[in-house]
């Protein structure tokens, strides 16, 4: 049993838990539960897409200068016109230990969004990005939610 899957069932929750100013709709959705099957999943997608074989994610390498503050290493950009291809921007001028954790946490991101780790990871990104949509207008960081997703699932990897 993988021992970080409590940190992900209270991002879950506080992912899902509506504000004061919304309300659950009729047939509101339940908040996926996740085991370890789910996150082998995801850490299968993630390895796929760091190999040749896979091509679902397309990562475009640019100046540091193109990059956003919250994002200077990898940003994940969101999908492409083919709503099965993510694309992800990775700066040409990060150094290289920076580079493997957040490139593993844009392939996180992609990998959840364009479906290809399961529904539940999309479901859950899904959560995420709208949570994100949510935040001012001029938020430090935008992606202030999905950045938590990664973490946690951080988390659940270095925990083994």
């Amino acid at each position: 049993m993988i021992k970080g899957l409590p940190l992900l069932a209270v991002l879950v929750t506080l992912l899902t838990v509506p504000t004061l100013a919304q309300s659950p709709g009729p047939g509101a959705a339940q908040s996926p539960t996740f085991g370890s099957d789910d996150v082998q999943a995801l850490l299968k997608a993630v390895h796929c897409e760091l190999t040749p074989q896979c091509s679902q994610v397309h990562v475009e390498s640019v100046p540091a200068s193109q990059m956003p503050l919250y994002d200077p290493v990898v940003h994940y950009v969101g999908l492409g016109s083919d709503p099965h291809v993510a694309i992800l921007l990775v700066s040409k001028d990060a150094p290289s230990a920076a580079m493997q954790r957040a490139l593993f946490d844009g392939m996180l991101l992609a990998c959840m969004d364009d479906g290809e780790a399961g529904p539940k990871w999309k479901s859950l990104y899904d959560l995420a990005a709208a949570a994100d949509a949510r935040l001012l207008a001029n938020a430090a960081d935008p992606y202030l939610n999905r950045h938590k997703l990664t973490q946690s699932v951080d988390a659940i990897v270095n925990s083994h």
